[in-house]
């Protein structure tokens, strides 16, 4: 249907492109690209709609890559480019290139449609097949995360995400049930540092792991930002107060992008460089 190759083909490509790397001591990058709410296009304007857009996305990436780059579906809206002898610097600006690209293609503009991506390269962020898929396959997820329609490239870091050490007054709640629970009050507290996956603040609350936790954000422009997340981690300090990581829910592009104006200047100068 797409006119590429699928994931069998994809799996004997990988190990072939591996093994030379080794031998030639070269590098290679992936590219994991995943269609943005696929399920909803499927939804509202059906599954041959769907099979349409799959098919369109096909060719585009065809159109835009070299003859020596092996894209292939892997496996419903995910599709994965094998980039032979490309840095992850490279595969970024083939990633970036088609994005921009598609934006301005007819059949894709009028219907909104964008993709997020991820990218990891050999060695640099795995010196084995298994590592260096789950390194592309959490830096798609970090793009997701970061509001869709972008590439993060994979760097090696532990962190999830660049933290920012930022004081910020925010409100929190948290929720043993439901949002009407009325368990616990909201709470005026001071976040110590703050990034797009997340924050960290104190308070003589005792919260618990896994806590549901409501908060709200004041953020410039008068405007507000009201967000889910859990309790990720809890310290003590002392007899009266705890230390918390909040890590948030998945965020949509409006609230990435409000999120985003909290964050310090040099947010905008990370690009698609993401702590993963």
């Amino acid at each position: 249907m797409t006119g590429l190759f699928n994931k069998r083909y994809y799996d004997i490509a990988i190990r072939k492109e591996y093994k030379k790397a080794l031998r030639f001591n070269q590098i290679f990058s992936l590219v994991l690209l995943d269609l943005d709410d696929f399920k909803q296009i499927n939804d509202t304007k059906g599954h041959l709609f769907g099979d349409e857009v799959l098919a369109n996305f096909g060719k585009f990436l065809l159109s835009y890559s070299r003859e020596e780059d092996i894209i292939c579906r892997y496996g419903g809206e995910e599709f994965i480019v094998i980039l032979p002898e490309i840095t992850g610097d490279g595969a970024l600006m083939y990633a970036e290139r088609i994005r921009k690209i598609l934006k301005e293609d007819v059949f894709f503009k009028k219907y909104k449609i964008t993709f997020s991506g991820g990218i990891s390269t050999f060695p640099h962020n795995g010196k084995g097949l298994e590592e260096l898929f789950k390194s592309v396959d959490k830096s798609l997820y970090a793009a997701k995360y970061a509001g869709k329609d972008c590439i993060i490239k994979s760097t090696g870091n532990k962190r999830r995400f660049k933290r920012f050490n930022k004081s910020w007054n925010i409100q929190y709640q948290c929720l043993s049930d439901s949002y009407n629970d009325n368990k616990h009050q909201m709470e005026e507290v001071i976040s110590q540092d703050i990034s797009i996956g997340g924050l960290r603040f104190e308070s003589k609350e005792d919260l618990k792991l896994d806590s549901p936790i409501f908060l709200k954000l004041g953020i410039p422009d008068n405007d507000e930002l009201v967000l889910s997340g859990k309790v990720l981690w809890v310290k003590r300090i002392n007899k009266e107060s705890f230390s918390y990581g909040v890590k948030f829910n998945d965020i949509d592009t409006k609230d990435a992008n409000k999120l985003k104006k909290i964050l310090p200047d040099d947010f905008q100068n990370l690009s698609n460089e993401y702590y993963l």
